[in-house]
């Protein structure tokens, strides 16, 4: 690992170079290498390409309630191929939003957050004598159609998308976040509350 600014560039020496357990004393010569300022200065500086700015958020909540019933649209034609009957479980659904945000956190700097408070969330939306299955799943776009093809398909959403069992209801969240230079992240979390059989 390094650490630098505009003007010092230090080469860390720890045998452990997480950021939890590395000692941030830049002055100390055992635990980090100064590179000599002279040789930096003589360094060719990359030319800086110039991003551009995310898209506005303004209109972000409807883009995605507009995704979202696409989406709801193309996975309840799904289980109406499979002879499944679709119900939504809104309350759950409002429970699932913040778990999205929880994983663009952890996907941007490894954080975790509220993970005991939704799976208490979780727990209170689903009935007694019922299970809860979810499948999280992350795009690089926002297209519905693609997105319904991998539910359709991965291994893991099967269980969810393809449920069976007594009074199964489903539910779904997604959310975008917006990036410089076009780049999104999608998130989407596929759930169901079932009766256990």
């Amino acid at each position: 690992g390094c650490a630098f600014n505009h003007e010092s560039f230090y080469a860390n020496l720890q045998e452990d170079e997480a950021l939890s357990s590395s000692s941030l004393a830049l002055g100390e010569p055992l635990l980090w290498r100064a590179i000599d300022p002279a040789l930096l200065r003589r360094l060719t500086p990359l030319p800086a390409p110039r991003l551009t700015a995310p898209a506005s958020q303004d209109g972000r909540v409807g883009r995605e309630v507009a995704l979202e019933a696409q989406l709801r649209r193309r996975l309840e034609a799904h289980r109406a191929s499979l002879g499944l009957a679709t119900s939504w479980h809104t309350a759950l659904e409002s429970t699932l939003g913040p778990a999205l945000y929880s994983y663009e956190l952890e996907a941007q700097c490894g954080a975790t957050l509220g993970a005991p408070e939704f799976k208490l969330a979780v727990k209170r939306c689903t009935p007694t004598g019922h299970t809860f299955r979810g499948y999280p799943a992350h795009f690089t776009h926002a297209r519905p159609a693609a997105m319904a093809r991998h539910l359709a398909t991965a291994a893991g959403a099967a269980g969810v998308l393809q449920c069976k069992a007594p009074r199964a209801r489903l539910a779904l969240r997604l959310r975008t976040f917006a990036y410089p230079d076009g780049v999104t992240s999608a998130w989407l979390l596929l759930a169901c509350s079932a009766a256990l059989e």
